[in-house]
């Protein structure tokens, strides 16, 4: 029985713009306690989880942008950093939105939106 290797050269070839989102998003993660330093878990999930959000919304965009402009084979490092440092930015704003969200439906006094009494 022969197997066929699946090697991830082409996608990557072909996707330098999701390869760059995927590399973001392991940047941000990898980051993320050390940015929010003595957060619980609590915390860090408020910080990380809208992250992953962003990022799916970025990986549509830039598997969309791959396909319909790609780039000459040279410009690809150039397109993969630029993607890079551009979604590791949006994660984190991003995040933080949600944190000043969170933060004001506190302050404001207003209900749990999940009762967990039973």
């Amino acid at each position: 029985m022969s197997t066929i290797p699946i090697h991830p050269g082409p996608l990557i070839a072909g996707n330098p713009r999701l390869t760059a989102v995927v590399a973001a998003l392991a940047v941000y993660i990898v980051l993320s306690p050390f940015l929010v330093a003595g957060a619980g878990f609590l915390e860090l999930a408020v910080i990380v989880l809208p992250g992953v959000e962003a990022a799916m919304f970025a990986a549509f965009v830039a598997l969309y942008r791959d396909h319909a402009k790609p780039r000459a084979p040279r410009r690809d490092v150039v397109t993969i950093l630029v993607w890079i440092v551009l979604c590791v930015g949006f994660f984190w704003l991003y995040a933080r939105l949600a944190r000043v969200g969170i933060d004001a439906y506190a302050k404001l006094g207003l209900p749990p939106t999940l009762d967990m009494s039973l």
